[in-house]
Parts: structure tokens; sequence; C-alpha cells
């Protein structure tokens, strides 16, 4: 149909995807039952309103709705349809309803796929609960049972019958390695079937068309190539005192388990008082710092949407001090140099957007001291910065 999303250039290229569908669709315990279909004309509406969808690593309704619209050839559906769609520990859960009877159910278990894979599985999945004749003209041909077959006789002609599909198992197909390049398998097969040597013999009449591989993708779990934010927290014993800070970070990845970081963090002032051997306090400074930082990360998945990281690193800058409640106030600024540890644990809330919190460690290897001198040069009252603290952060990120 002209014009529409569903050309047949744009269909055929889904297919790629629809091979990781089948697999999924075939394995998975299910309960589906067709009901769409009926002669009478019903209202119709947009395929977006009849989403429901949760939060979700991958998905989004009009993912969902654009790939619905391209499997079933139009943009609006019964309007007594309504479609559920959520993200679980195994992967995605989607439940179709037609008013309140239930048209379709299952779990896909690609809690360890790309997100493409993600939605091109679930994509397929809703339009074959809504539509059966997809997986017909698709070549997969689903046996009906015997006992909605007894039924059917007993019914008025012409009635359309719920009928539960029972799915054929699947063959073992060879799929080429994914690598950087695909290079074709050995064998040949008559084109858009599977090769008859993979089934032991003459293709049986459960076939379905074979597309090469897609590319690899990112990794679930694994952050995309490039990402900035920004963490806002707490640092204590960084400074004399306890003060808020802030860091801008920017981030690349150039292989999936390592990350370079890059940030800068400055703190809030403090007012800390200097004090002499004695414990008398002689006066007191205005601190804070300003510092620039590197880090190497190594980081892990821990699901479809989190991921834990390991880093090292070393800040350097410098410390600002004014002089208050003494006789010559006076400012300077003083070198501050760190290695730094840090453990971090990002939430992906969507593709794009996700959230970071951190704990850093820093063991100051060059840091100033606070002092007072009298008119004469003699140093009255003095104090060091602390020799280890530790900062607690949070902040939203971008990833591209």
């Amino acid at each position: 149909m002209a014009g529409h999303v569903t050309g047949l250039h744009e269909k055929r290229r889904g297919l790629s995807w629809a091979r990781l569908a089948f697999t999924l669709l075939a394995i998975a315990p299910a309960r589906l039952v067709y009901a769409e279909g009926e002669a009478a004309p019903v209202k119709t509406r947009p395929i977006a309103k009849a989403i429901e969808l949760g939060p979700s690593r991958c998905l989004t309704k009009k993912s969902i709705a654009d790939s619905l619209a391209a499997w079933l050839e139009r943009d609006d559906v019964d309007e007594r349809l309504s479609i559920v769609v959520s993200d679980v520990p195994d992967g995605v859960r989607f439940v179709v309803r037609r008013d309140k009877s239930l048209v379709g159910e299952r779990t896909l278990e690609v809690s360890s796929l790309p997100c493409d894979d993600v939605r091109a599985a679930v994509g397929l999945g809703i339009a074959s609960a809504i539509d059966e004749t997809i997986l017909a003209n698709l070549g997969v041909k689903a046996k009906q049972s015997e006992g909605a077959t007894a039924g059917a006789s007993s019914r008025e002609p012409g009635a359309t019958v719920p009928q539960p599909t029972t799915w054929p198992p699947v063959p073992t197909v060879y799929y080429p390695p994914l690598v950087s390049t695909w290079t074709p398998p050995a064998w040949t097969a008559r084109p858009g079937t599977i090769a008859p040597t993979s089934l032991g013999g003459t293709p049986s009449v459960y076939e379905r068309p074979f597309f090469p591989p897609p590319p690899p993708s990112a990794q679930p779990g694994a952050r995309r190539l490039w990402s900035i934010g920004v963490e806002v927290g707490a640092l204590v014993s960084v400074l004399p005192k306890p003060a808020l800070g802030v860091s801008a970070f920017g981030e690349v990845g150039p292989v999936s388990w390592l990350d370079l970081r890059l940030a800068v963090l400055a703190s809030t002032s403090t007012t800390v008082d200097i004090a002499d051997t004695l414990g008398k306090v002689r006066g007191a400074s205005d601190v804070g710092l300003a510092a620039g930082r590197f880090d190497a990360c190594l980081g892990t998945p821990l699901g479809p949407s989190a991921r834990l990281r390991g880093c090292v690193g070393l800040a350097a800058g410098a410390a600002h001090s004014s002089g208050e409640r003494v006789a010559k106030p006076q400012s300077a600024l003083g070198a501050w140099v760190s290695p730094v540890a840090r453990i971090d644990l990002h939430f992906s809330l969507t593709e794009l957007v996700g959230l970071r919190a951190a704990v850093d460690g820093f063991l100051p290897a060059l840091k100033p001291d606070l002092r007072i001198l009298d008119p004469k040069g003699t140093l009255v009252a003095s104090r060091p910065f602390p020799t280890a603290g530790l900062g607690f952060s949070a902040g939203p990120s971008l990833s591209f």
C-alpha cells in the first residue's frame, strides 16, 4: 500500500529481525487465542492509544505502534483491544485483551538481547496475537488442536471461532556467527527456505524465510559509546569541614567493558576555625576546592537496565582560602593532588536517559595547610587538610 509505513522494502528489512522473534515465539510457553476478524464493522482507534507501556529499557509507545502498523498494514485497531507491555526480570511481557477477554499473552526472554532485537520480537509477537494470518503469510503453519476442531462443528455457520494454536517444534537452522562482516554459509538452499541438510532431508511444510542476521549491536545493560552528565553530593573529610560538591563529566567507551572518564569537581566554601597548639582559636578561613580528574573504569551489566563499575584515577586542582577574623586577612591558593577510587551504579531509564549513584574515595598525596602568621612571619596557628576523604553523589546522565 503506497505511502504506508509497511512498504515492501520496509517489511523485508524488518524480517531480518523477525528471525529472532520466531525462535522466541516458538520456545516460550504461551497461550494465544486469535479472536479478531469479525465480519461486522467495528469502531477503531489509533494503535498508540491501545498501548499501555510500563517502564522499559528499549521500548516506547511509538516504537511498538510503528512495528504493529507495519505488520498489521493499518494504523488503527479495534477500539476494544488493549495492549499492556512491561519489562520483567526475564525480558518483556505483553498481554492483549479484547474487552475483558484474553486474546494473547506471552513473556519473551529477551533480557540479554540488543534493543533492536527486543523491539522486533515484541512487535511481531503482539501482531501475531492480533492477527494469526501474519505468521501464515511468513510461512509458519500452526496446527489446530483437536478439541478446538471438534467444538467448531457445533457453532453457527460463518461464526468466528477463537482457536488455540499448537506450535510445531522449531527446526535447527544454521546461522553464521555474528562478526563484523557476514559471510554466507557454505551450503546452498532453495531461495526463501531452510536448507534441506539442516533438517536431515527434504524440508517439511513448516518452513520460514531465511535472511542474513543483522550486524552486531551494543550489548544489553551496557551504555552507549558516549555519555555526559552531572552529579551532586557531599564531600566528607575532603576539606577540613564537610561541604557540598558538584561534578560534570564526559565518558567514552572504547570497548564494551572499559570506560574512560574525564570530570571537573567543585565544592562550596566552608568556614574553618584555625586554632593554635593549645586549642585556642586564633582566626578562621573560608575554604573551597576545584579540581579536574581522569578515571579508567571497568564495568559489568547487572541486568537489562543496570551496570556496575569500579574506577581508579587521579584528581588534581587547587584549594582556595580566604582569611577571616585575623589582623591582615589574605587569600591564597594551594595545590591539591589525590589518587581517587570510585564505585558507581548506572540505571538506564530509557535508551538515552539514565541515573547514576556513586561513592568516591580520596587519598591526597599533596595538600595545603591553613596557617596564621603574626606580623613578623612567625607561625601562630595552623590546620592541615584531611589525609583521606569520601564523596557521595548522584545525578542524571545522557548516553549516545
